[in-house]
């Protein structure tokens, strides 16, 4: 910046004629900017001594008390930006708001509005810390001149004036553009809370008897009736917000249960006491015919049990079982030493191991691929369909072989095989899922799957579960080689 000076004087710079200014503008190179010098000579005729100190005394005089009320002002300024500081550091993020709108888009709104407002935060403690330390710079500047003052640096017979922009206070380039990001930002704030105050609200938030209806109404649109079964549906998603939102009446009392889990040795009893919860979350008695209370309750099951497995993840964690090992050995065996139904078997058992050979099968593979399915399941009920799938895969695969191309009769579709060849073919199909989990799986489902409430080919399903693990857990690779 260009320096000021006095148009009764002779500008000049003492300098290097005064060591004292000259060691003090060496530590202080900004100020130094900013000051003019003044000797006693005036342009054409000299000035008296007490003149000159008289002058001098009555500058200095202003110039100290400028820098005085200059000082103030920034002390001021600095304890206000201190104030703010504290409270932005004291005020926890805006926390993510109401999520439970149907229209996903809508919701995608209010996570943006979020992110905004987060953003808004951060950039106001970013530049009221910046202003703070300008501030606080120009506050040490201000000290160290008035040493200048003070401190009796400035020669008798020199006149030493500052520059009016010293005073001014600017924060520069980098903190007026972040002023206007803020201001950008805020702008887009509003505009969001603007539009998210237009969104209508969920129907269960009003009408949950009618929002429950019209899912039941829904879910029957998809539903198997010969297991009982529909899968999960999107609209599901709005059954868990309207239980488990933050302003929820229902969440409570379900996480409350949910806790108990733990209490219960017998797990079966936990998911019968589940099943009474669910009636309890159904409209009253003759509202719902008892196919639309058959579907409520796996509605409402899966969304229950989903938030079990959501808020106590550690009670399903899979623990390492010897067994593992055991179906490991098992599957390098060749296919001919294992009493498989041969009529129902595509490709050579001595030619191929076990698993090779159920592999090769693109039925057998195929039912494979759902039990491989229920590993990915949170509920017991969406893990047993998954078997059942697996079932009415082997089913398929042993009737299409048996048969060798010939065109199936009604009685031939609707034979099942007899427990003996079905065991045999699903052991097979377990090893070509490389799914071993299978003992987890079969006590993920006797534990919580609502037993007295399952289809019965839900239950066959469990069935052949249950025994298929019995034999692995009693049989070793040492019977096969027999």
């Amino acid at each position: 910046m260009s320096s000021g000076g006095d148009s009764s004087g002779v500008l000049f710079s003492p300098m290097k004629k005064y060591s004292s200014l000259s060691d003090w503008a060496s530590i202080h190179p900004h100020i130094s900017g900013f000051l003019s010098f003044l000797t006693h000579n005036v342009i054409g005729s000299p000035i008296s001594g007490s003149k000159m100190s008289v002058k001098r005394a009555g500058i200095h005089a202003r110039i100290k008390n400028a820098v005085l009320n200059h000082i103030e002002n920034i002390e001021s300024k600095l304890a206000y930006h201190e104030r703010e500081l504290g409270i932005l550091s004291q005020t926890p993020y805006t926390p993510i708001g109401f999520l439970c709108f149907e229209n996903n888009s809508d919701n995608l709104y209010v996570r943006k509005l979020t992110f905004v407002q987060r953003m808004i935060h951060k950039k106001r403690i970013s530049i009221i810390t910046a202003k703070y330390s300008k501030l606080s710079d120009i506050l040490a500047e201000c000290r160290s001149l008035m040493n200048l003052y003070t401190a009796d640096i400035i020669p008798n017979d020199v006149i030493c004036k500052i520059d009016e922009s010293f005073f001014a206070i600017e924060f520069g380039s980098s903190i007026s553009n972040d002023e206007i990001v803020l201001k950008r930002l805020e702008s887009h704030s509003f505009q969001l809370e603007k539009c998210i105050r237009g969104f209508p609200e969920p129907q269960w938030a009003s009408d949950y008897t009618g929002f429950l209806k019209s899912l039941i109404a829904s879910a029957m649109m998809h539903l198997d009736s010969e297991v009982s079964y529909f899968y999960f549906l999107e609209s599901e998603i709005q059954l868990s917000r309207y239980f488990f939102n933050s302003k929820s009446q229902s969440k409570s009392k379900i996480d409350e249960y949910l806790r108990s889990v733990g209490n219960y040795q017998k797990k079966q009893e936990f998911a019968e006491g589940l099943v009474d919860l669910c009636y309890q979350f159904m409209p009253s008695s003759g509202v719902l015919s008892l196919d639309e209370q058959s579907t409520a309750l796996l509605l409402l099951y899966r969304s229950f049990f989903n938030r079990l497995y959501e808020k106590n993840s550690s009670l399903f964690i899979p623990q390492n079982n010897s067994v593992f090992c055991f179906l490991e050995n098992v599957k390098v065996i060749r296919a001919d030493s294992f009493p498989l139904p041969l009529d129902m078997v595509s490709g050579d058992p001595t030619k191929f191991t076990i698993k090779e050979l159920f592999t090769k099968d693109p039925y057998f593979y195929a039912a494979s691929q759902f039990l491989s399915l229920s590993l990915f399941q949170s509920n017991p009920i969406d893990a047993l369909y998954y078997v059942h799938k697996c079932l009415i895969g082997i089913h398929k695969g042993a009737l299409i072989n048996r048969l060798g191309g010939s065109h199936a009769s009604v009685e031939d579709v609707n034979q099942l095989l007899c427990f003996d060849d079905l065991f045999s073919l699903l052991f097979g199909t377990l090893l070509a899922s490389d799914y071993h989990d299978v003992f987890f799986l079969s006590s993920f489902i006797e534990n919580y799957a609502p037993i007295q409430c399952l289809s019965p080919p839900f239950e066959y399903a469990q069935a052949n579960l249950e025994a298929l693990v019995v034999h692995c857990r009693k049989t070793d690779v040492i019977d096969f080689h027999k």
